[in-house]
C-alpha cells in the first residue's frame, strides 16, 4: 500500500475479499474521464498548453512508482484517469517491483498493450522461463502516449500485428515527426524512444520541454 498516499495514484477506498466466491471487490475513488476517452472525444480541446501540462502530470505519476522501483508495464492513455483536474495512474494489474539487487522486474510472461510496448520487452530473451522488464520500458510507453497527444495517432499504427512488432523492433524504422514545429517537443519524443539510453521517469522529468 506504499502508493496509497500519493496524489498521482488512484486511491483505494475499501475492499472486501469474498472467499466463497473467490472474488476480491475493490472500491476506488471516482474519476471523471480517462485520457484515452478525452483524446477521442475532445480532440479540439487539445492544444500545446494541454499537452505540456498533462505530459508534466504523467511524468509525476510515473516518477512516483519509479522512485519505488515499480514498473507499471501497461502505460497507455486508458490508464491515466482525470480526477477533479488531477491526472492519476490506475490499473496496476501487471505492475511489478524490481528486487533490490536487480535493475529490472522479473515476470513470468510478456504482457502489455502492443502499441505501447517497448522493443526490449518484445525482444527480451527468455531466461529460466522468465522475462526482465526495466523501468525504461515505461518511458517508451510514455513517448507513445505523448506522440498520440501531439499527432492524434500512434507512432506504430499498423493494423497487422506482425508488421507492428517488426516496426517497433526495427531501430531504423522512421517515425514521422513532420508537422510538429516545436524542436523541444520533438527532442522529448526522440529521447523517449531511444532504446539504449532511455531514462526513467524521474530523469525524463528534468527535460526542458516541461520547464
Amino acid at each position: 500500500m506504499s502508493l496509497q498516499g500519493s496524489p498521482y495514484v488512484i486511491k483505494m477506498l475499501d475492499y472486501e475479499l469474498r472467499e466463497c466466491e473467490n472474488m476480491l471487490y475493490v472500491v476506488m475513488e471516482k474519476g471523471d474521464i480517462d485520457l484515452a476517452t478525452f483524446l477521442k472525444t475532445r480532440r479540439t480541446e487539445i492544444d500545446f498548453s494541454f499537452i505540456k501540462y498533462h505530459w508534466n502530470e504523467m511524468l509525476r505519476c510515473v516518477k512516483v512508482i519509479h522512485d519505488r522501483k515499480i514498473v507499471h508495464s501497461d502505460l497507455k492513455p486508458a490508464n491515466f484517469l482525470l480526477v477533479k483536474g488531477t491526472l492519476k495512474l490506475i490499473d496496476f494489474g501487471i505492475a511489478a517491483g524490481i528486487p533490490n539487487d536487480m535493475t529490472a522486474a522479473i515476470k513470468e510472461s510478456q504482457m502489455g498493450t502492443l502499441s505501447y510496448m517497448a522493443p526490449e520487452v518484445l525482444q527480451q530473451e527468455n531466461v529460466d522461463g522468465k522475462f526482465k522488464i526495466p523501468l525504461k520500458a515505461d518511458v517508451w510507453s510514455l513517448g507513445c502516449i505523448l506522440y498520440n497527444m501531439v499527432f492524434g495517432r500512434l507512432p506504430f499504427s499498423m493494423k497487422n500485428q506482425i508488421a507492428k512488432i517488426s516496426a517497433i523492433l526495427n531501430p531504423n524504422h522512421a517515425v514521422d515527426f513532420s508537422g510538429c514545429r516545436d524542436p523541444l517537443l520533438v527532442d522529448v519524443l526522440k529521447v523517449s524512444s531511444e532504446n539504449i539510453r532511455s531514462p526513467n521517469g524521474g530523469l525524463l522529468f528534468l527535460f526542458l520541454f516541461i520547464a
